[in-house]
């Protein structure tokens, strides 16, 4: 009896332990000191079978049941209101099977059927102030916007970054689809710097880090095309979204993954405003005859000064990823160099842009070899942030 009563006690005191430990890990992540452990990855097999040919498949049945509302419209099966009802119907309809799947453990394949509803629901929409102007523009926006925050609610009930994916898309093509006018291009402005901090908010909340960059490009993409002849907006715009991703990298520092992603996302955005910028100066004072060749012998030394400052840095501040946009910067650089301006710049601009570049490869090449030994030390240790 006494050894079945020690048993006991340590029985109790290991569960006691345990618990105490989750209390400090559930705590830690909460402060993001340390990641979650993640899932073992699925096999190829898996990702291409199920995944991709799912998602495939749901793109597949919209398209087809938009092709049969064309049909119905041709003819003249229903009327204009009862095609958009049918529309959300049909998208509702396959939204509640989603949700009803994924409770009987199909995750990938109800994501797939959400997905397939929601873009449904976006097309009867647009469809109702577009084709049959059922709805009036204010109340398109604000009935597109209620349908991406339901979407958002959905991507997290079914713990599903593509349905993110979806309704973040959905927010910022929507200024496009319902052309405001004009005089609201601040009103844009802001709108599109909305939707793209939701997007870092849930990147955040959910660790989904492949939002951040999709997010911010297709934000800048959204601002260019709807602002074609508002040069200075996009470049500012582009300053903006850098400005929001280096803070919030600097926030997020201690979670390395979403750190990385959203860091290299705030670069992109700012070399987004300098090509853009410099494209703005060339337009109003190079030469005409020669704006083409200038422009692209412009934009790749301006990628090869950028490389060089981040490899600089990277080595100075013992950051790897610094020196990763480095080294990739260079990658493109060199790829535009030997397939792009080696055929289509002038001579002058050919000899000087290889002239240029070389130096500046060589400069690089330069700051890894006179800081070698750091680097190996660097290598040998622990995995750097």
């Amino acid at each position: 009896m006494d050894e079945v009563e020690e048993l006991r006690a340590r029985v109790a005191h290991l569960t006691a332990e345990v618990a105490e430990l989750r209390q400090r890990v559930a705590a830690l992540e909460r402060h993001g000191s340390v990641e979650p452990i993640e899932p073992r990855p699925e096999r190829l097999e898996s990702r291409v079978g199920l995944t991709l040919v799912n998602r495939i498949g749901a793109i597949t049945l919209a398209v087809g049941i938009i092709f049969f509302f064309k049909y119905a419209v041709d003819n003249r099966w229903i009327g204009a209101t009862g095609r958009v009802i049918l529309g959300m119907i049909a998208g509702l309809a396959l939204v509640a099977a989603g949700d009803w799947l994924r409770r009987r453990g199909e995750s990938a394949f109800s994501q797939g059927v959400c997905g397939c509803g929601l873009a449904i629901l976006f097309v009867s929409l647009y469809a109702a102030f577009a084709y049959y102007h059922l709805l009036s523009q204010p109340m398109t926006f604000v009935s597109m916007v209620a349908g991406c925050a339901f979407a958002v609610a959905l991507s997290f009930r079914f713990h599903s970054q593509g349905i993110a994916f979806l309704a973040l898309i959905g927010g910022l093509s929507t200024p496009l689809l319902i052309a405001p006018h004009p005089e609201h291009v601040w009103l844009c402005f802001l709108y599109l710097m909305l939707i793209d901090a939701a997007g870092l908010w849930i990147a955040l909340r959910k660790k989904w880090a492949a939002i951040v960059p999709m997010d911010a490009l297709w934000a800048i993409i959204a601002t260019a095309i709807l602002l074609p002849r508002e040069p200075a907006v996009l470049s500012t715009f582009a300053l903006a979204l850098a400005f929001v991703h280096f803070t919030a990298a600097y926030a997020l520092r201690m979670r390395i993954t979403l750190y990385e992603t959203v860091y290299a996302t705030a670069h992109g955005c700012l070399l987004t405003a300098c090509i853009r910028e410099l494209y703005r100066w060339a337009f109003r004072y190079a030469d005409p005859a020669a704006r083409s060749s200038f422009l692209s012998e412009s934009v790749s030394v301006l990628l090869a000064v950028y490389a060089l400052l981040m490899i600089t840095a990277g080595v100075a501040r013992r950051l790897a990823l610094d020196r990763v946009i480095g080294l990739v910067l260079i990658g493109v650089v060199v790829f535009k160099l030997y397939l792009y301006d080696v055929w289509l710049l002038t001579r002058f601009y050919r000899i000087s842009a290889f002239v240029g570049l070389g130096i500046l490869l060589l400069a690089a090449s330069y700051v890894y070899s006179r800081y070698r030994d750091k680097l190996e030390v660097l290598w040998s240790s622990e995995p750097e942030r």
